[in-house]
């Protein structure tokens, strides 16, 4: 009676027993406290081909986002943890804790601490060790990418006016994207009197602007539209015509500008592209000449681009 009622014991707390630990040799054991059951599985196949063993430990796996998180302990309170990538990897790892160089002679442990009341204790059995939480490292973060933007315009009507223009992206927020622009810009405009006289106003154009875009990608082409407004800065030289009777005269001063533009840009791998489009502006501006008199202007151009893009 004795002997049936042993042996039903042993049935009912065998299984059990496999469900919590791994037995690798006569003296080695190792308890699974915590690990999912894929991770286990793979973990208990490095350990059966693991000879050298002869020792017990508790391991922990704790999944996490960067793979998973090993702690193991062992009898006399000493921890061994790591952060691995894979269940191969914490395979490898747990073989080498249980193999010899892992149950080398320890050094000796420090006295323990007295605290009122007793001694901080040396080993905590499983059941008494609250749950690891391990954060994930931090993602560095991603700066959105800042493009460069040189090239050159040639008016779309008169082949001796043209410039060049430079744009920089400062802010991007998906197809949204700010930035500023500098631009250079030698026009020439036909000004006719009330005594029917033509004359030839030459104009250099300096402008600053700020801008705001959209663009629409697919693979490596983007189409993009922006509009921009800013201060322009000229400097302008009247030639009168035959017959006018007047002299040449120069005035300079500043106003106001308005831009639009519509590239497309292919890309050259990660880093430059090339574009091609439309580019206009309107200034508007009153200035001071040496004749005496001001010169109000308001320019409307549209002009071809052609360019080269960066990214920095």
């Amino acid at each position: 009676m004795r002997f049936a009622t042993a042996a039903l014991v042993a049935l009912a707390v065998s299984p059990a027993a496999a469900e919590t630990a791994t037995s690798v040799g006569s003296a080695c054991e190792v308890r699974f406290v915590r690990a999912p059951d894929d991770v286990r599985h793979v973990i208990e196949q490095w350990l059966a081909a693991e000879p050298r063993c002869s020792s017990t430990i508790d391991l922990r796996v704790i999944p996490t986002e960067s793979g998973y998180y090993l702690i193991a302990q062992r009898p006399d309170g000493r921890l061994h943890e790591r952060l691995v990538p894979d269940a191969q990897s914490a395979g490898v790892l747990v073989a080498s804790w249980v193999a010899d160089d892992w149950v080398a002679p320890p050094p000796p442990a420090p006295a323990p601490t007295p605290i009122p009341g007793g001694y901080v204790p040396q080993y905590t059995t499983p059941s008494e060790t609250s749950a690891v939480k391990v954060a994930p490292p931090p993602r560095p973060a991603q700066r959105p990418p800042r493009w460069l933007t040189v090239g050159a315009m040639f008016d779309t009507d008169r082949s001796q006016d043209g410039g060049l223009r430079a744009e920089l992206d400062m802010i991007s927020r998906g197809a949204l994207t700010l930035g500023v622009s500098l631009a250079y810009t030698e026009t020439s405009m036909r000004v006719s009197s009330s005594m029917g006289y033509a004359s030839e106003l030459r104009s250099d154009d300096f402008a600053a602007t700020v801008y705001g875009a959209y663009a629409l990608r697919y693979g490596r082409w983007e189409l993009r539209g922006a509009l921009g407004a800013g201060a322009v800065y000229s400097e302008v030289d009247g030639i009168p015509g035959a017959g006018t009777g007047m002299e040449s005269f120069y005035g300079s001063g500043s106003g106001a500008v308005l831009t639009a533009s519509l590239l497309a840009t292919l890309r050259l791998g990660d880093r430059w592209g090339i574009n091609a489009g439309l580019t206009s502006h309107v200034i508007t501006e009153q200035l001071p000449t040496t004749a005496g008199s001001d010169v109000r202007r308001t320019d409307t151009r549209v002009f071809f681009f052609t360019g080269l893009r960066r990214r920095i």
